[in-house]
């Protein structure tokens, strides 16, 4: 699939939320619930949709986040994820759409402008994987370039070529722990120690 760009990858809320100082929903620590979600919609237990349903699918999750904004999220967040669907980053774990709504609406509020640069999209019996590079800027920070990192986001559809499961994979560290005072001088200390600076 050619790449693309798209705004507010789910993922990359986390961020938002943490940075807004508006975070709210449960860290994503224990791994349980993943595996289950993970066994709970395997391609073959989850029917898969048809070529033009799963294309349709994608081409919907693509543009749901091409403009991240309240009234998008409203209108057409049923249209992209599954009632059920299981959603999974660095800081936090949903299950269901009505959870995920919430949370995308609040994590809305401290960004000014999240864009993501779709660099490759594969798709392997029905184990849909996209990377990403992601530039981000915050109300607070609205005169300041753009943030940037990279990630990796998993997807499975369902029949209906919803998303019935997400799980992003990206490193906090940066930008998000640096951008927290305590935690960046303390980051700058282990670095340092571990490139043998003291």
């Amino acid at each position: 699939m050619r790449p693309h760009s798209a705004v507010m990858v789910p993922g990359i809320l986390a961020f938002a939320t943490l940075a807004g100082g508006c975070g709210t929903a449960k860290p994503a620590r224990d791994l349980a619930a993943y595996r289950e979600a993970l066994a709970a919609t395997q391609p073959g237990i989850i029917p898969q949709p048809d070529e033009a349903t799963r294309q349709a699918g994608i081409a919907r999750f693509i543009e749901f986040y091409r403009v991240y904004a309240p009234e998008v999220i409203r209108r057409d967040i049923r249209a992209v994820y599954a009632e059920q669907a299981y959603f999974l980053d660095p800081f936090h774990e949903l299950t269901g759409v009505e959870t995920m709504e919430r949370y995308f609406l609040r994590a809305a509020e401290p960004v000014e402008e999240c864009t993501f640069e779709i660099e490759d999209w594969a798709e392997n019996n029905g184990e849909h994987y996209t990377r990403w590079t992601m530039r981000l800027r915050l109300k607070n920070k609205k005169n300041e370039p753009p943030t940037e990192t990279l990630g990796l986001t998993h997807l499975r559809f369902d029949a209906q070529g919803k998303v019935i499961f997400h799980a992003d994979y990206w490193d906090p560290q940066y930008p998000v722990y640096d951008k927290i005072p305590l935690l960046s001088g303390m980051l700058r200390y282990v670095r340092g120690r571990i490139a043998g600076r003291e």
